[in-house]
């Protein structure tokens, strides 16, 4: 069982799942950048953010790290950005 990352509602608990099931194919698809993520992320939940919500913004981070990762995205921009 997954550990739940919005209280709002379990509708959204189960489109945050759905958005990061998809992750790894939408960042295959288009080679995404984490700034074109996190604007697909919201885009697709219809919300104009999550940053302030740290356990979505672990959960996202790791998913979007693991679908660079397979579809050879250069994070280390990111990375290096996210240091200082």
């Amino acid at each position: 069982m997954s550990t739940p990352i919005f209280s709002i509602s379990p509708e959204m608990q189960s489109s945050w799942d759905d958005v990061m099931g998809q992750m790894s194919t939408f960042v295959s698809d288009t080679f995404a950048d984490l700034d074109m993520a996190y604007d697909w992320v919201c885009e697709m939940l219809e919300i104009d953010s999550f940053v302030d919500n740290k356990e979505a913004w672990n959960d996202f981070w790791n998913k979007y790290q693991d679908a660079a990762d397979l579809a050879g995205v250069d994070t280390n921009r990111i990375l290096w950005h996210d240091a200082h």
